[in-house]
């Protein structure tokens, strides 16, 4: 959320701390980011003051779902470096001009690992 004075002495700050938020999946995440644009600016309070809490029911009824980019954040890179850490789909370019061929290439790798067990 940022950072803040934690311990002043005479009107000098002595030492500074760092507070955030850590939600426990990147869709959590990006949902309540969306919600700090679009509902609430102030829902996870400030540096010095966080409260980091989920959003209510109200809030999500009020969110346009179709106004968040659910992809950016999950592959901010776009394209990348094939890595065989990254399993069956990592090479795969993420922009196709065609998704559903990406989509098709992944379950047919994943029917291919399934035989495979």
């Amino acid at each position: 959320l940022g950072e803040y004075c934690s311990e002043k002495v005479a009107g000098v700050c002595l030492e500074h701390k760092r507070s955030y938020c850590v939600f426990p999946s990147k869709m959590a995440r990006i949902i309540q980011e969306a919600r700090l644009t679009q509902v609430n600016g102030h829902g996870l309070g400030d540096a010095e003051h966080p409260t980091c809490a989920g959003m209510s029911i109200a809030e999500l009824q009020k969110m346009d779902l179709s106004r968040v980019d659910f992809v950016t954040p999950i592959y901010p890179f776009g394209h990348g470096t094939p890595n065989k850490a990254a399993g069956i789909a990592g090479d795969l370019k993420i922009k196709s001009q065609d998704p559903q061929q990406s989509i098709d290439e992944v379950l047919r790798r994943m029917q291919k690992k399934a035989g495979e067990l």
